[in-house]
């Protein structure tokens, strides 16, 4: 499995392919998040690499990555 923000090159499929991961697990706030990786896991989808998204909770969806990020260093 591979470590979740892990940076790599190239596309997240060809990732997936070479480290065994069977399926990417997507969080999303919003619409708006939804309609972007929706995006994108469709092209991942045909790809062979299929996306499951998981809605965040209410009370944390206002948060972005950003600024748990910069809490974190």
């Amino acid at each position: 499995m591979a470590a979740s923000g892990e940076r790599q090159g190239g596309l997240t499929s060809t990732y997936c392919r070479r480290h065994e991961v069977g399926v990417i697990v997507r969080d999303v706030r919003n619409t708006t998040d939804l309609r972007t990786e929706y995006q994108l896991a469709a092209m991942n989808q045909s790809l062979g690499v299929p996306t499951v998204f998981l809605p965040a909770q209410p009370e944390l969806a206002a948060v972005s990555s950003t600024a748990v990020h910069t809490l974190g260093k």
